[in-house]
């Protein structure tokens, strides 16, 4: 079995528009085949709502110091896999081989219609952080402007829920928190300990066998899913 594809580390300085506290709502021309569009309507460029009940949670506090850019698109061949080991911890895989779209050696490769994912390849994405290390996660829809073109299933608007990532309930996975094709939406992750900042104590570990308190700025894991 295939080990989680690491996302790519960027530096903040990458993201083009650059994340703003509040929600950027520069207006872009929309597309005519998006569900109740009319030739010549605008709407803004990311997801959240405006306003600062919508801001990000800690962003002058934690200043993000990491861009972790994804998409969610129809599915395609992986030829960036990074599974983050050699291949003699991954079932033997080599990351150099291009890593189809099926969920199993004995089965068909899925197309763009049939699998909707991040970045548009399997395996899973897995992001990882430090604690105490902002980080933006900016996720852009591409999925078709058409919603009839899904395979028979699923719409095209789209929100994430990220898993063991400290941030505001706001700001992940609301029903008001999507974004429609050709707009993304901007996640900050603060990475604190929960209840306090990157100065607080590390918890104590619990579990036969585990240290009886974590590194200092250990990494964590976070894996996303699309709802």
């Amino acid at each position: 079995m295939p080990r989680f594809d690491v996302l790519p580390r960027n530096p903040i300085a990458t993201l083009n528009p650059a994340p703003t506290a509040q929600a950027n709502t520069t207006q872009q021309p929309l597309n005519p085949a998006l569900e109740g569009v009319r030739p010549g309507d605008t709407g803004p460029i990311e997801g959240r709502p405006p306003g600062p009940i919508w801001a990000h949670q800690e962003f002058t506090r934690f200043p993000p110091a990491i861009a972790v850019p994804v998409s969610t698109e129809g599915a395609k061949v992986n030829t960036v896999y990074n599974p983050g080991v050699p291949s003699s911890l991954n079932s033997g895989i080599n990351a150099a081989t291009p890593f189809p779209p099926r969920f199993h050696p004995n089965l068909p490769d899925q197309g763009p219609l049939a699998l909707w994912t991040f970045n548009g390849t399997l395996p899973p994405k897995l992001l990882v952080g430090r604690y105490g290390e902002g980080i933006i996660f900016r996720h852009s829809n591409k999925l078709p402007f058409d919603i009839r073109q899904n395979g028979g299933f699923g719409i095209h608007t789209l929100s994430t829920h990220e898993h063991n990532g400290t941030m505001a309930r706001r700001t992940t996975a609301s029903p008001g928190l999507s974004s429609t094709p050709a707009s993304s939406t901007t996640t900050t992750i603060p990475s604190s300990w929960r209840g306090g900042g990157p100065s607080t104590p590390a918890p104590r570990m619990r579990g036969p066998g585990a240290p009886t308190a974590q590194a200092a700025s250990p990494r964590f894991r976070a894996t996303g899913k699309r709802r």
